[in-house]
């Protein structure tokens, strides 16, 4: 059950931190 939630978790994860890598280097 908790495995689940990570997994979910790290998904969102690794899907915003390039968005926010790119709004940095757009300024």
């Amino acid at each position: 059950m908790g495995r689940r939630i990570w997994l979910a978790g790290l998904r969102v994860y690794l899907m915003v931190v390039p968005t926010r890598k790119r709004k940095e280097l757009d300024r």
